[in-house]
């Protein structure tokens, strides 16, 4: 998606633990195409609007230590966001 010039590069860190917030029926599906959709739904609507004032209600890293938004992270909420619909689109290009 990088090298396509459809997306600008994010962190593997980032990608990593917002697909583990992801709750396990996520990766039900019958195929990989809609575990992934259903994933990156997941990411999109996990990161639109504020960071949470209620702290069970964040994010967190893989870790489960730290939150994964915060002002010392080299990445924001609308970065994730983003990343979220173009790998949406990527995964499913208009006809």
């Amino acid at each position: 998606m990088v090298d396509a010039g459809d997306i600008d590069p994010v962190p593997s860190f980032l990608v990593e633990s917002l697909v583990h917030s992801a709750d396990n029926s996520r990766f039900g599906a019958s195929t990989w195409q809609e575990r992934v959709a259903l994933v990156l739904a997941h990411m999109h609507t996990a990161t639109s609007g504020p960071e949470p004032r209620v702290e069970l209600d964040r994010l967190c890293e893989v870790n489960d230590i730290k939150f994964l938004f915060h002002p010392a992270q080299p990445w924001t909420r609308e970065q994730a966001n983003d990343f979220a619909l173009r790998a949406f689109a990527y995964l499913d290009p208009p006809s």
